[in-house]
């Protein structure tokens, strides 16, 4: 009976013990996962942006590429020149459909008007022109017609300004095509040289010349600053120039 009484009483405190002891493990790898987690974060966030993704972000968006690493006006730039291309694309389409209405009204007004033509000399109530007739009877031919209407002025003015917005419109695409590649192509050379370490210097000389000098360091085995000298040493050590 003891025996009995006793194990019903250390049973509850097992339980409770065995959940005790989950609690306190689950506390301890909550934290770090999220531990790991914003380490993960920070790490993802302090990784630089590849020279492809530069390109990527410019070919969606001219600019935006060389924006990301750090190329603020380069990107304003291209952002400028695309905007310039997408605002003369739409503007030429947007003229190129006006003149095309002009186009249609005037070939259905030339068209009413030699339909008329050709009722009034073909009727003989009207007593037309015989030159009239037989004019009227060459255009009933379909390809006679529509050289008629082609060889109207205000037909052949409207169509000569179609075939320029179109002329127009085939150039701003192939501008807006070709700058956009060239932003990618901008941005991930950008992207590739960005932590490379150079400075360009130019100076403009007295006789009108303009000097231009590249700094570039060099290391320790070519000459260039040790890693083991002083902070005076470092500064002190002029630059190498070519």
């Amino acid at each position: 009976m003891r025996s009995t009484a006793a194990s019903r009483f250390l049973c509850p405190v097992a339980w409770l013990a065995a959940l005790a002891v989950a609690d306190v493990a689950c506390a301890q790898v909550v934290p770090d996962s999220a531990t790991a987690a914003a380490v993960s974060q920070d790490t993802l966030a302090a990784r630089p942006l590849s020279a492809r993704g530069a390109m990527i972000r410019s070919f969606i968006l001219p600019g935006w590429g060389q924006s990301a690493v750090g190329s603020y006006v380069r990107g304003g730039v291209w952002y400028s020149i695309e905007g310039t291309n997408i605002y003369m694309l739409l503007r030429t389409i947007a003229r190129l459909h006006q003149i095309r209405d002009v186009e249609r009204r005037t070939v259905t007004i030339v068209t009413d008007s030699l339909n008329d033509f050709i009722a009034r000399s073909l009727d003989p109530n009207q007593m037309p022109d015989p030159l009239d007739s037989l004019e009227a009877v060459r255009l009933q031919d379909p390809l006679a017609f529509e050289d008629a209407v082609a060889a109207d002025t205000s037909v052949a003015i409207a169509r000569k300004l179609v075939r320029a917005r179109s002329q127009q419109r085939q150039d701003w695409i192939t501008y807006t095509i070709f700058f956009t590649l060239l932003s990618g192509v901008d941005a991930y050379v950008n992207a590739q040289l960005r932590d490379f370490p150079t400075s360009i210097l130019s100076e403009v000389r007295r006789d009108g010349s303009v000097a231009i000098s590249v700094k570039v360091p060099l290391p320790a085995a070519l000459g260039g600053t040790r890693p083991g000298r002083s902070r005076s040493a470092a500064r002190g050590s002029p630059p190498h120039q070519w």
